[in-house]
Order: structure tokens, then C-alpha cells, then sequence
């Protein structure tokens, strides 16, 4: 199947498709799709294959598809009830709300780094992480993407963060300085990390550490069996961060972006 995405294409200005294949697609109807994408309006496509799927890959490359990313979706079991977590974030400095409160924020304090809600001078250090964390993403990779990144992260930070599109975000501070965040989203009611970076100056000082630690205590006290995270499997740094956390792999997924015409 191929879909319109309107928002992609308004915020591009050339038309963007999403390409949904099944699972037990075959070959012979998967090229199919592709000859139907390359026969319709759209310029460019966004599609997945699952890295079990070889015969689909192997056609992938015949057909000189760009791939844009290499998507490894991770997910970390989270106990509920008493237990090394609960016992190391002290609850009097938490203050969470419910899943569907924007303004769960949890502070804590320890080694020169706190966790608060974001306060409204701190929209540039934002758009600054917004662009950093852009550079690790599919759209600074493809060159026909890469002008639009910046932009294309920094609204996503401010629907997150300030138009309050996810139900739980945080922010980690020192000496009054913004120094990263970490945002979450419910998807069918699982909640999956959506945005997560510390600018780079305060990077190998546990800020990484401090805000994975007060979404695993919300994920506990809102009584959450598991939590959930895409990331790039080129991203070595967040791909150890994560499992060092004690994410598990689930999955890994190829993303190409078919283009139909070239500069």
C-alpha cells in the first residue's frame, strides 16, 4: 500500500509517500509495489524492511534503493513493587503525575544535575539539541533531506515539549543551564522513548544516565511493564547507552528512501 503523508509533503514541498508492505509479502508482489511507486505522482517514499526479510533486501538492492537507516527497536522490562530502582530515586524529590499529564515532571538532585520541567527561556539551548541530535537521524544522512533536518527536529522538540504532543517529558539541568532531555509517547497505550539527547558539552557526565533513570521510575509508579526505544544501529553511543541500561533488541529494520528523480 501506498499512502499520501500530508504533513511530510507540505513540510518538504514535494510529495512524500509512506510504503506499507506485510509481513509475508513476496517478491513477486513486492516488486509490484515498487513498480506502482515509481509509476505514481509521488517523488519520494519511505519504506521498511525487516533485516529477516533477505529475499526483499536482495531485491532492495537490485533496484538501487537508498538505505537511509538501519532502525533497531529495543525494549527494557520494567518491574513494578520494590526493587533496586525504587530504592535508588528517592520518591520525596518525584513528582509524577498520570501518562496523560504533560506536566509529569519528576526533580531530583545529586551530583550537580536536576531534573525539572523545562522553563521558557531555554527554547534555544532546545532547538541547539534539536539540531545536534538531527545530525544522527535518517534526514541528515540523504543529502536530498539534509537542508530540511535542523528544522524538521526542532518543530518536533516544540510539539513535544511546548504544544504538549507526548505525555512525559524531562529536562536535566546544572547550575541553572539546560544540558539535554528525553521525551516519551504512548503508543496502544506502550510508552516508547521519542526524543533523547544532552548537549555535547555535557556529555560523559551522567546527565544520559540521570534522565533514563527518572523515565524508568515514572514507567514503575505508572505501573508500566515495559518501555520501549527506536534507534540508528550506526549510532554506536546510544545503541551502548541503551543496553548498558538493560534494553534488549527486538528487532532491526532496513529504511529506505526511494527517490524518483535525481538532481
Amino acid at each position: 500500500m501506498i499512502k499520501k503523508l500530508k504533513w511530510d509533503s507540505n513540510f518538504f514541498g514535494f510529495n512524500v509517500a509512506l510504503i506499507n508492505i506485510a509481513n509475508s509479502v513476496s517478491p513477486e508482489s513486492f516488486s509490484s509495489i515498487l513498480k506502482r511507486f515509481w509509476q505514481s505522482e509521488h517523488d519520494c517514499a519511505y519504506l521498511s524492511v525487516p533485516v529477516l526479510r533477505k529475499d526483499l533486501l536482495k531485491l532492495c538492492t537490485k533496484n538501487n534503493l537508498y538505505l537511509a537507516d538501519i532502525r533497531v527497536l529495543l525494549e527494557k522490562q520494567i518491574m513494578t513493587g520494590k526493587h533496586r530502582l525504587g530504592k535508588a530515586l528517592d520518591s520525596r524529590h518525584h513528582t509524577f503525575g498520570s501518562a496523560g499529564n504533560s506536566s509529569a515532571i519528576g526533580s531530583t538532585g545529586g551530583g550537580g544535575i536536576i531534573v525539572r520541567q523545562i522553563k521558557k527561556k531555554d527554547k534555544e539551548d532546545l532547538l541547539k539539541l534539536a539540531g545536534q541530535i538531527s545530525k544522527k537521524s535518517r534526514f541528515y544522512k540523504d543529502k536530498k533531506f539534509r537542508k530540511f533536518a535542523d528544522k524538521l527536529f526542532g518543530e518536533w522538540i516544540v510539539k513535544s515539549v511546548y504544544k504538549k504532543n507526548n505525555p512525559v517529558n524531562f529536562f536535566a539541568y546544572t547550575k541553572d543551564e539546560l544540558a539535554g532531555m528525553i521525551t516519551v509517547k504512548l503508543t496502544d497505550n506502550i510508552p516508547f522513548i521519542d526524543l533523547f539527547g544532552v548537549l555535547e558539552k555535557y556529555r560523559r557526565y551522567g546527565f544520559g544516565k540521570k534522565l533514563l533513570d527518572s523515565v524508568f521510575y515514572w514507567a514503575e509508579q505508572n505501573n508500566y511493564a515495559g518501555l520501549k526505544v527506536n534507534t540508528q544501529k550506526t549510532n554506536k553511543v546510544a545503541m551502548i547507552v541503551y543496553q548498558k541500561s538493560g534494553f534488549k533488541i527486538l528487532n532491526t529494520t532496513n529504511i529506505y528512501h526511494l527517490w524518483k528523480k535525481d538532481d
